[in-house]
């Protein structure tokens, strides 16, 4: 068990900084190389050019997911139940929302270091949301709840929570309660959607 759940979390970090390194730089690269202009001279519009490449990173994200899902489930052959397929589940829509945060950057910022840099403070920050809320409900008056109260609720409204996916307990202990998993597939719809508007703006409103 011990092997497994850190296993699982070592996994899950390595996928998602896989996934960012690989686009931020491939999106430069093909700035860099023009391979974007040649690409939006043919009979293609600018939209479908970013969906194209969106679609290709969610493949990319099914298949880290699916090789992480079968090292676990290679150590744990003695024990695999459904929660493994839950896990596996979860970390494809982890790894897919921050390669579209990746492709986001990498669209807005001129720099593949920029773009890596701020991705991957996206992902700390998604991963420590629950955190700061509990530090301003347990510190209400020291932290002045009126202000960071709504502020930090906000935010946690707007971005995935990280923190409540892809658990390595899961792995052991089962999903508890439910964890509200209709509603992080459903942020993770929905927050898929806003970044790739976001880049699909972005990149119509660029001047090539």
């Amino acid at each position: 068990q011990f092997v497994v759940v850190y296993t699982a979390g070592g996994l899950r970090v390595l996928s998602v900084l896989a996934v960012v390194l690989f686009t931020a730089f491939y999106i430069q690269r093909s700035f860099a190389q023009r391979d974007v202009e040649y690409l939006l001279s043919r009979p293609l519009s600018r939209v479908s050019f970013l969906l194209s490449h969106a679609v290709a990173l969610a493949v990319t994200s099914g298949a880290l997911a699916l090789l992480a899902g079968a090292a676990i489930a290679a150590l744990s052959y003695q024990n695999l139940t459904w929660f493994h397929a839950i896990w596996t589940l979860s970390l494809f829509f982890e790894v897919m929302l921050m390669a579209f945060v990746a492709l986001f950057f990498g669209m807005v910022l001129s720099s593949a270091t920029l773009s890596t840099l701020a991705a991957l403070g996206f992902y700390v920050l998604a991963r420590m949301t629950g955190q700061l809320l509990g530090i301003v409900h347990e510190n209400a008056i020291s932290w002045g709840r009126q202000f960071l109260g709504p502020v930090t609720e906000g935010i946690s409204m707007i971005i995935p929570r990280f923190d409540l996916m892809t658990q390595s307990s899961w792995l052991i202990y089962g999903p508890q309660g439910h964890e509200g998993f209709l509603f992080l597939f459903a942020q993770s719809g929905v927050f898929a959607l806003l970044v790739l508007s976001a880049a699909v703006v972005d990149l119509v409103r660029r001047q090539f």
